[in-house]
């Protein structure tokens, strides 16, 4: 990896950027470290940079990139930012190599400004929540764009509880990118297919879908990844 603790100046400042080319055009995404120690990889767009920008190569952060299991999504309403969702997701599957492809928009295509499709079964325990048409935003597409996505061929099964990514398992290809939030327990049942779980902030989006009536006016504002490893924001050292 980088080494980053020399460049820590600017990630603070938000003055440090990624850089890859998609489709051919080079485009950057801001890295960010939090206040509890997590280094943020955002979404890659075309940006101007600002005056004295440190722009790291994303093949040096590759193998982070790819050992990442941590994602968020940040939810807004407006010009109002709601909150970040932390969602750890399940290795080894071209699902979720997808889903964390979307989050950072390097697979040409993004999660960003896409909006809530709808709420299912509201108030019952099988309240779950739809993201993730990047294509039309109605519910209507999100095709699958990494290998293998939406054929489901493993073992995604795990307990039913708040917070569980579920993926849309009879759309096949053409869904392959939208995905429920579960948002209540409901014991004794099982998600099948899984991504991963929401590890914190699933009460952004619970209180969301009971305050704002047009559920579809929350959008992802923000979205991304944590890198593998998680630093002392003070100093750039990493806490092994």
């Amino acid at each position: 990896n980088v080494d980053l603790i020399s460049k820590w100046p600017h990630v603070i400042k938000g003055k440090t950027f990624a850089s890859h080319e998609i489709n051919g055009q080079v485009e950057y995404a801001k890295l960010s470290c939090t206040g509890d120690g997590k280094l943020c990889l955002h979404y890659f767009s075309e940006r101007k940079l600002p005056p004295d920008t440190c722009i790291i190569q994303t093949e040096d952060l590759m193998n982070s990139i790819r050992t990442s299991s941590l994602a968020f999504l940040e939810l807004g309403i407006g010009n109002s930012t709601l909150g970040r969702m932390y969602i750890r997701l399940l290795p080894g599957t071209a699902e979720t190599e997808q889903f964390k492809g979307l989050c950072t928009g390097e697979l040409g295509k993004c999660y960003l400004n896409t909006n809530i499709l709808r709420v299912k079964s509201k108030g019952n325990i099988q309240e779950h929540v739809l993201f993730g048409d990047y294509e039309n935003n109605d519910g209507s597409g999100g095709k699958a764009l990494f290998p293998g996505a939406g054929m489901w061929t493993g073992d995604y099964k795990i307990p039913w509880q708040e917070g569980v990514l579920e993926g849309l398992q009879f759309d096949g290809y053409s869904k392959a990118a939208q995905f429920y939030i579960n948002t209540r327990n409901n014991p004794g049942n099982v998600v099948n297919p899984s991504l991963g779980r929401v590890e914190e902030g699933l009460q952004i989006l619970t209180r969301a879908i009971e305050q704002f009536a047009n559920i579809m006016d929350i959008r992802i504002i923000d979205c991304g990844i944590v890198l593998s490893y998680v630093l002392d924001c003070n100093n750039g050292h990493t806490k092994e």
